[in-house]
């Protein structure tokens, strides 16, 4: 919101200097010299929005200010704009998106609005996909571990020649890819990420011309109504706040009778051995900040009915390493974990570091043991009754 030039300039001009204050109507009114009641009278009719209103704008524009130019920690940024927590600076940003109107969005606009709002959202999530995080997905993407959950999903999709298929959050492409040999030229793949960094790298490795990719937001698809045969969704859904809006974008994309598919990772059933458990958990519990849903599989069945999807199955595609080398999921996702809960500052920096070089003496004498499952939940879009 832009601070207006008029009566309440000024007092605008102090409330966004102090936006970890109360700010309630009665303290803006005092502050004006006058009643709360006529405050809110003339704010409103100065303003054409209630005082509320006005605060909770200004704290998301400054929000969205701290986070986009700093590596500042999320609570703090939280703490110093009055949210006073991080769930409450997420909810705040889902109301500011919802009423957006849609048609602005994707306007002439449009893809501005998306890119800072899905890179906000991906760091109120847990995780920044800068050129550094996107590198790192690229290598755990080719892992053997990644690769046979990728050609299990597209096992499940059973694409055929001339599907159209949209993959929420493609990440580095690698399942984009691999989906477009099946669809081929008479179909279309559609790939959709936060990440510029990412994006750039698929487009750098594109090689079908019916494939392609750009910035977008899970929560605001881009795409038209009833668009897709075909929508994937793998270990995003929990990065994401507003989860049941993803759902509810992907039935709309979605032609009657398309299919879909979300995979997700409940953090909470990860087994990793640890000759110092109370170690280990203290770390995995500050890991489980890295993401909005980390035990998102034990409601999807419901939030996909929920969202007017028929559920079609379920199944369960098990990770597990027995040694910690480069082409094991477990190594890049430490590294990950490591550099994320050091961000944090809950965990110390001696007990973080034990924890993670533990894995090579771990792995050297045979006693390395990690696993993990990976949830696909399989769903359909009603068929349109017949005429």
């Amino acid at each position: 919101m832009k601070t207006p030039n008029g009566r309440f300039g000024a007092l605008l001009s102090w409330a966004r200097e102090n936006l970890d204050a109360r700010l309630t109507v009665e303290d803006l009114a005092d502050r004006a010299g006058m009643s709360a009641r006529h405050f809110a009278r003339a704010f409103a009719a100065e303003t054409g929005t209630t005082p509320s209103k006005a605060i909770e704008r200004l704290r998301i524009e400054v929000a969205r200010e701290r986070v986009q130019s700093s590596r500042e920690a999320i609570e703090l940024v939280a703490e110093a704009t009055g949210f006073g927590d991080p769930e409450r600076m997420r909810r705040a940003f889902i109301r500011a998106s919802a009423s957006r109107p849609r048609a602005a969005a994707r306007g002439a606009g449009g893809l501005g609005n998306l890119t800072w709002h899905s890179s906000v959202e991906a760091k109120m999530s847990g995780m920044e996909y800068s050129n550094e995080n996107a590198k790192r997905l690229q290598r755990i993407y080719l892992t053997g571990d990644v690769t046979a959950q990728r050609a299990e999903t597209i096992r499940q999709l059973n694409l055929s020649a001339g599907e159209s298929v949209l993959d929420i959050g493609c990440g580095p492409g690698y399942l984009c890819e691999s989906m477009a040999q099946i669809v081929g030229p008479d179909g279309a793949v559609v790939g959709i990420d936060v990440s510029t960094d990412l994006i750039e790298v698929c487009n750098r490795q594109k090689a079908s011309a019916w494939i392609s990719y750009a910035i977008g937001n899970a929560t605001e698809l881009g795409q038209s109504h009833a668009s897709f045969d075909v929508v994937v969704c793998t270990q995003v859904a929990e990065y994401v706040p507003d989860v049941d809006r993803v759902l509810a974008e992907t039935f709309r994309v979605l032609k009657p009778g398309g299919r879909t598919i979300f995979v997700a990772t409940d953090w909470d059933a990860v087994v990793w051995h640890s000759e110092s458990p109370e170690r280990m958990a203290a770390v995995m519990k500050s890991w489980e900040a890295h993401c909005a849903h980390p035990r998102l599989p034990r409601s999807m069945a419901r939030r996909l009915v929920d969202a007017r999807l028929h559920l079609d199955g379920a199944s369960v595609f098990p990770i597990l390493n027995l040694q910690y080398d480069d082409d094991s999921y477990s190594k890049g996702l430490a590294q990950g974990i490591r550099d994320f809960v050091a961000r944090r500052n809950d965990v110390s920096a001696d007990d973080l570091e034990a924890w993670h070089s533990e894995f090579e003496h771990l792995s050297g004498a045979g006693q390395y043991f990690f696993s993990t499952n990976r949830y696909l939940f399989r769903a359909s879009k009603p068929a349109a009754p017949p005429l």
